[in-house]
């Protein structure tokens, strides 16, 4: 690799190669001067061992130290490539580019890049301190100073809680969650507003604190050395003592102005304010060159915090409660605090057990704790913004005084997520019709589908829908000494199962269509696909009928039906019945193989339709079953001909066929609309459905 490098430099005709490159602990070090518009400029540079690959996104580094007014590591990105040479001269475009652009242009970036902080770690610790603060309201002036409270979180993590003036009266307060703000205030730094950036040169920062001395007045300084008084008698001698100051100066982006603040820790035993009488008799406080100790500071204002993805305000405003926190609520619970939720109420009485890691937002050291519990304070360290509720819900008969006192508590909530698989606690729910937009989750087992169930009558509908599935009992024990058998879903499948509805619950409140309930289903044996569908509800009032179809199946219909223009097209449906046969559910729809079909009429041939019927009765052991007929009416309406009634009442009289009451469904359509009406065949009249 050297000789490439030596060798490569060497070729170029606006190249002097100055030092030759040698290997240098982990890299290869050189330096060149390069000519650029009669501008010659000298670099030290620096290649990584693993050269073509880059390190943090960086690969060669080009230093010019006297370059003070622009920043004096060459920013440059290329191309990846894995040939050295291609690679090398990516690298040499780059920086020609970028003389070009910052040297000679004077180019300003449109964004502020916040200065290259040379962050240390105090004496006997081994991490950087990192202080997150807010953008606040606050007009900062020049030499003004204070005092602030801090917070301690996690390890070597502090919140700036709030600032007050030298008079001890409070500036501006911090928003963070209830958690943040409850824990110890006494922590307590100084900060002092500079104006402009603790620089030596642009872009240098100060490294010892006699280079800040001019940013300083004579008060400012007087401040800190009463600081040092009086934090010297606090400390009762303890020479070891250390506290933080915050420099705060002003940045801009040409557009918007904010604050920007650094973090330093000083110790007593090495204070850098001393008292200078030798000048005058005045008394006089200078600096010394004690080395500075900067500590990383983060703005965490929450358009920052959330600024690279949040859940739209439709529901991070909104005041939610979460019933359940296992596999399925607690990562709902973690997708709404990532999202930006700062009002978060969460529900279980449970405790944390050991089956419960594997596919719940869970840890083991969480064991033997309540769910509600552990989670809270998990959730609490994944945003400092979200003020989170535990809250105990019981359940009671509707004609209880304590049933309105939870009702009157659960119409304070804006959006409740019912992620139990508790019939009770659904009931419930229906019985109180809340104010609140209602979702109920649940998985099937082997986690084959997942249902979002929402509206009113939710249990009801729920137990329609989940009949209809392919659902089997769960009858998983995880080992001797479980009573219980549990359903089977991994945390893989059950994530991406509510990824998928999440986003489809996000996308009707952003929109403001009102939610409809819908099934989310992968299609991976088939197609490598998750699909979600809607379920649509229909209902016939004269005979107080209901019909439920996923919107899917609909589709499917339209597509075939399109397919086959000019001419007709129909087939069958598979579903079953419940409610003693008030409530039908189509599952399937089915085409046949061989047809007769014109432009108004369409004809069946039965064979095949009826060995599939067969099979599926069998296979669901009787549930599952043929439950009538739908077709197309090309460019005509969806209104029933007198040759589909005398069809619907020749299948309703077929004792084979064993459906006194089949289902119609027709399509009229062209290519710009379709219309689709369902009718029911009952007391030899068609009674048409309405949809809900």
């Amino acid at each position: 690799m050297i000789e490439l490098f030596n060798n490569y430099f060497k070729e170029q005709a606006d190249v002097n190669l100055i030092t030759e490159f040698t290997s240098v602990d982990s890299s290869y070090k050189g330096k060149i001067d390069i000519r650029v518009s009669e501008n010659v400029l000298v670099f030290d540079v620096e290649i990584p061992c693993n050269f073509p690959f880059s390190e943090n996104g960086f690969c060669i580094r080009f230093r010019n130290p006297k370059l003070y007014d622009v920043p004096h590591y060459a920013c440059i990105h290329t191309a990846s490539s894995l040939d050295p040479h291609q690679k090398l001269e990516l690298e040499l475009y780059g920086l020609r580019s970028w003389i070009k652009d910052y040297v000679i242009d004077k180019k300003k970036d449109k964004h502020y890049d916040y200065l290259p902080v040379p962050y240390k770690p105090i004496e006997g610790k081994q991490l950087i301190q990192k202080y997150f603060f807010q953008d606040t309201n606050v007009k900062f002036t020049k030499n003004s100073y204070g005092k602030f409270t801090f917070s301690s979180f996690g390890y070597e993590n502090f919140f700036i809680t709030e600032f007050l003036n030298a008079g001890n009266q409070c500036l501006a307060k911090m928003f963070w969650n209830t958690t943040l703000n409850s824990l110890d205030k006494q922590n307590v730094g100084f900060w002092f507003f500079i104006q402009d950036e603790p620089v030596v040169k642009p872009r240098v920062v100060a490294n010892k604190w006699s280079e800040l001395s001019k940013y300083f007045s004579h008060n400012l300084k007087e401040y800190l050395y009463r600081i040092y008084e009086t934090q010297n008698n606090k400390a009762k001698h303890n020479r070891e003592y250390t506290f933080p100051i915050l420099l705060g100066y002003e940045i801009s982006d040409n557009v918007t102005k904010s604050i920007q603040w650094e973090a330093a820790h000083v110790n007593l035993k090495d204070f850098f304010v001393k008292i200078d009488n030798s000048v005058s008799r005045v008394l006089n406080y200078k600096f010394t060159d004690s080395e500075i100790f900067w500590q990383q500071t983060l703005n965490s204002s929450y358009d920052r915090f959330f600024g690279r993805g949040k859940l739209p305000d439709e529901i991070s405003t909104k005041k939610i409660l979460v019933i359940g926190t296992g596999a399925i609520g607690s990562q709902v619970t973690k997708i709404l605090v990532k999202g930006g939720v700062r009002d978060l109420t969460i529900c279980d009485i449970d405790i944390v057990e050991q089956g419960n890691l594997c596919r719940a937002e869970f840890s083991i050291q969480h064991i033997g704790f309540r769910k509600s519990d552990t989670l809270k304070w998990h959730l609490s360290s994944l945003s400092p913004f979200v003020n989170i509720t535990i809250e105990k819900i019981a359940k009671y008969p509707a004609t209880t005084k304590e049933f309105e006192q939870v009702k009157n508590l659960l119409n304070q909530y804006e959006l409740i997520f019912d992620c139990t698989t508790d019939n009770e606690m659904a009931l419930m729910l229906d019985t109180m019709k809340l104010k609140a937009k209602i979702f109920n989750l649940s998985i099937t087992n082997h986690a084959k589908e997942m249902l979002c169930i929402t509206g009113s009558n939710i249990m009801e509908f729920k137990s329609h829908v989940a009949a209809s599935l392919d659902n089997t009992v769960p009858n998983f024990y995880e080992g001797m000494g479980c009573q219980y058998p549990t359903f089977e879903a991994g945390y893989l499948d059950i994530s991406a199962h509510l990824a998928y509805a999440m986003k489809m619950i996000t996308k009707f409140l952003k929109s403001g269509i009102k939610p409809q309930s819908f099934i989310v289903k992968d299609n991976f044996d088939k197609n490598l696909s998750t699909t979600s569908h809607l379920i649509k509800t229909y209902t016939q009032k004269e005979l107080n009928l209901k019909l439920v179809i996923s919107e899917g199946l609909l589709d499917d219909i339209k597509k075939l039906s399109i397919e086959s223009i000019p001419k007709e097209t129909g087939g069958i449906f598979i579903g079953r019945f419940f409610d003693d046969n008030y409530t039908i559910y189509i599952s399937e729809i089915l085409s046949p193989k061989k047809t007769v079909n014109t432009e108004i009429s369409f004809t069946r041939h039965v064979e095949d339709l009826n060995k599939y019927i067969e099979k599926r009765f069998k296979e669901s052991k009787g549930e599952f079953t043929y439950v009538g007929e739908w077709h197309s009416h090309p460019n005509g309406s969806p209104e029933y001909s007198g040759k589909d009634f005398d069809a619907m009442t020749k299948i309703a009289q077929d004792v084979q066929i064993q459906t006194n009451n089949p289902i119609l469904l027709i399509n009229g359509f062209s290519t710009k609309s379709s219309q689709i009406t369902f009718y029911v065949f009952k007391n030899n009249k068609l009674y048409e459905y309405e949809e809900d």
